[in-house]
């Protein structure tokens, strides 16, 4: 059976023309089967979004408010980045590899919904908005505003992957109302559980089994989402941490870090 391991990466590059050879359908079982397509994204318009309780709550969780980031990202840091990330992507195109860009956003725009008002963060972690498994692809309930129409910017790769026989879902879209974030008890994660709502980096795949990291990005009720979306082919294990990366914190799987390996 062929294994196409779609896959996606930070990155930050301009986006680059699309590979000539036709796309092949998903075929994802786990983090380590070799690398034959990725996402690589962009920073081209990356900025930290105006204050909100998400971006609070799911980054800064620790930090005051004045201390929580808004604006444009420094030019130098982008400029620099994109330079190391365009040397990568022509590496993996050298050895083989297909890799595939987002469609530029204009991440200074604001989304509205009834409940709240954001702009953009980026185009940077397409890791986090798409979840492969198997020959399915669904698009992630992030917890965070700046992040709720990101996967508009991989439409045309939606279009691709369907044409070529992948199904790709979404998960029920969150209403991500201030009663989902938790600032009040820093003993608790960022996120309650009022809502189903995780990213696709919290999930790692080890074929029928995935770990789910319940942190500041996904929350238990997200996992149960995906329990009943998969059925039994899938075993969705909840996996306890605060954080995503970076400290320890005490429960099961503390030492999981749910990032994408290539």
């Amino acid at each position: 059976m062929q294994n196409t391991h779609i896959s996606a990466v930070s990155a930050l590059s301009a986006p680059a023309p699309q590979a000539a050879a036709a796309p092949a359908a998903v075929s994802v079982h786990n983090e380590w089967d070799a690398l034959e397509a990725i996402i690589v994204g962009t920073a081209r318009g990356a900025r930290f979004p105006r204050y909100d309780r998400s971006f609070h709550a799911t980054f800064y969780h620790d930090l005051p408010r004045h201390q929580v980031p808004s604006g444009p990202f420094p030019e130098q840091v982008l400029a620099e980045a994109e330079e190391d990330l365009d040397a990568l992507a022509a590496l993996l195109s050298a050895n083989g590899v297909q890799v595939m860009r987002p469609e530029p956003v204009d991440c200074a725009a604001t989304t509205r919904t009834p409940d709240w008002a954001s702009d953009d963060l980026y185009n940077y972690c397409p890791r986090d908005l798409l979840l492969a498994l198997g020959d399915t692809v669904i698009e992630c309930p992030t917890p965070m505003r700046a992040r709720y129409l990101e996967a508009r910017a991989y439409r045309h790769l939606m279009h691709q992957a369907i044409r070529a026989g992948s199904r790709w879902i979404a998960a029920p879209r969150p209403q991500l109302a201030d009663t989902l974030y938790n600032l009040e008890d820093p003993d608790r994660p960022g996120l309650l559980e009022h809502e189903p709502v995780f990213d696709a980096a919290n999930v790692l795949r080890m074929g029928r089994d995935l770990l789910y990291l319940r942190s500041n990005t996904g929350n238990a009720f997200g996992a149960q989402w995906l329990q009943t979306t998969l059925g039994p082919d899938y075993r969705v294990h909840l996996c306890e941490r605060r954080r995503s990366a970076g400290d320890e914190y005490p429960g099961g799987c503390q030492r999981v870090q749910a990032f994408d390996i290539c």
